[in-house]
């Protein structure tokens, strides 16, 4: 990375959808020298995909009619219950196959991944990262063709009438709504993960916010989050982007 870059410089080049290069032995070297682990985790802590750490990727998907993409799910714990595409990345799997995989197995319809709308983390050892894109080919799953994946799939005019299996989904619904269905107005651009070598799993979350001002009337109000991480596949199990 190149240190005589401001803070804000890297920014304006992220939201601009551009790639920052990021010295590797650099960052191994502060971070060694402070420290640095997840909390409640020791300093030693190593992500291994499925053992010390869980990444989820879910897919939040509006069709032209304003209708959500959602399964039923065929798990004993939940089943019958409705929830959206989702499902635990497997070891040495990216983020995008592994997203396009859950869709495909449990729907029957082929997605392409547009962008992250939403990335959330629980205890350091946690991480959703939630998708949204169009669809653009398969068939939709049917109660004919029931497996341990799902039930079935439908497109979800009102979700609240579904009996969910958790109404954690709400949010992230909402959240994707508002990016499909407002592209015109002040979105961040698509951002998809991009695969670079590293030695060290490097998690920045970089948050910037405006307080509520008023111009000519219109009440505007920005929170823009922007997460990145990177790792070499050689070191860990999974390769996330």
């Amino acid at each position: 990375m190149d240190m005589s870059m401001t803070t804000e410089k890297e920014i304006e080049l992220l939201l601009a959808g551009h790639s920052l290069e990021i010295d590797d032995t650099q960052i191994a070297n502060h971070a060694a020298a402070n420290e640095i682990g997840p909390k409640g985790l020791p300093g030693t802590y190593v992500p291994l995909c499925q053992k010390t750490v869980t990444y989820i990727v879910a897919a939040v998907v509006i069709n032209k009619q304003g209708e959500v993409l959602m399964i039923q799910e065929a798990k004993a714990s939940c089943n019958g219950k409705w929830y959206l595409p989702a499902g635990r990345v497997e070891p040495n799997e990216n983020l995008i196959d592994a997203i396009k995989r859950e869709v495909l197995e449990e729907t029957g319809l082929i997605l392409k991944p547009e962008t992250l709308i939403l990335i959330e983390c629980a205890t350091g050892s946690w991480f959703r990262f939630v998708f949204t894109g169009t669809i653009t080919g398969g068939k939709m799953k049917t109660l004919e063709e029931a497996n341990e994946e799902s039930l079935q799939a439908c497109w979800a005019k009102d979700v609240n009438e579904l009996s969910l299996r958790s109404h954690d989904i709400i949010s992230l619904i909402e959240r994707g709504k508002n990016y499909v269905m407002n592209k015109v107005g002040s979105q961040h651009p698509c951002l998809l993960p991009i695969f670079t070598p590293m030695s060290k799993l490097l998690l920045r979350l970089v948050i910037t916010s405006k307080k509520r001002a008023t111009i000519c009337a219109f009440s505007i109000r920005s929170l823009v989050v922007v997460f990145i991480t990177e790792q070499r596949q050689s070191d860990y199990d999974c390769e996330c982007g």
